[in-house]
């Protein structure tokens, strides 16, 4: 299983009809970091730039590859993507 992580705002809250409710989260940034997750193979870690910057610090030296920028479905500009190695 790979794990994709995106941020950024989303909507979130109770989405359908009175007769079927879902609690659920949308936009952009859900999208995103699903197309990641589709993306990552098994065992990886893929994370959006936007991700990375709030824990650049946090992160050991050697502990993230960039992987270049991914043209990914639903996006109008190719995104630079990292991972995370665990």
């Amino acid at each position: 299983m790979g794990i994709g992580i995106n941020r950024g705002e989303v909507v979130i809250g109770n989405v359908g009809s009175p007769h079927y409710m879902n609690y659920t989260v949308i936009g952009n940034t859900v999208n995103i970091a699903a197309r990641l997750m589709q993306r990552a193979e098994g065992g990886e870690v893929l994370v959006s730039s936007e991700f990375y910057d709030t824990i650049r610090e946090f992160v050991p030296a050697g502990g993230v590859k960039s992987r270049g920028h991914m043209a990914l479905r639903g996006t109008s500009e190719p995104l630079e993507v990292y991972t995370i190695r665990l």
